[in-house]
């Protein structure tokens, strides 16, 4: 076997990998995952400081029920209060927040879960699909696509 055709080989096991992992992280994204009904404990705010030369800094805020403690936006924080009653679903993979709702209000998910469950996933499937016809032409962007999914599985797995 020469050089050149275990390389050739090894990238293609690489990208039936990255289109195998992309679409797992889909279907985890978008099946329905396991449903919880909680009441929320507590909604904890923590100032984050950025070390840089500015010097600033942001505040999170987790929800937090008897079963999960998971991130949610300022604008729902201000919606929410602690005591009441709150339905959400956790993906059966990566245990991620998928969607979340109260008497009141019903909630998706973050864009940044919608970034790395849907966006990422499918323009990676699509350049791999892709590649198989032009190998040389897409050959960097297959590479950049590759390391973007291994930066999604670490973000999903942490």
């Amino acid at each position: 076997m020469t050089n050149q055709s275990r390389q050739i080989s090894l990238s293609l096991i690489a990208k039936y990998i990255s289109i195998a992992f992309a679409l797992i992280v889909l279907i985890d994204t978008y099946w329905p995952g396991t449903s919880y009904h909680s009441i929320i404990e507590n909604i904890e705010t923590t100032y984050e400081p950025h070390f840089n030369a500015g010097g600033a800094g942001h505040y999170s805020h987790a929800l937090v029920t008897s079963k999960h403690r998971f991130y949610i936006d300022e604008k729902t924080k201000e919606s929410l209060s602690i005591g009441e009653n709150i339905d959400y679903r956790i993906s059966l993979l990566f245990k991620e927040v998928q969607d979340y709702a109260t008497e009141k209000e019903s909630f998706k998910s973050s864009s940044l879960r919608l970034f790395t469950g849907t966006i990422t996933p499918l323009l990676a499937i699509i350049i791999m699909l892709f590649s198989f016809k032009m190998p040389e032409k897409l050959s960097i962007l297959v590479f950049v696509f590759q390391a973007g999914l291994l930066a999604d599985a670490i973000y999903l797995i942490y």
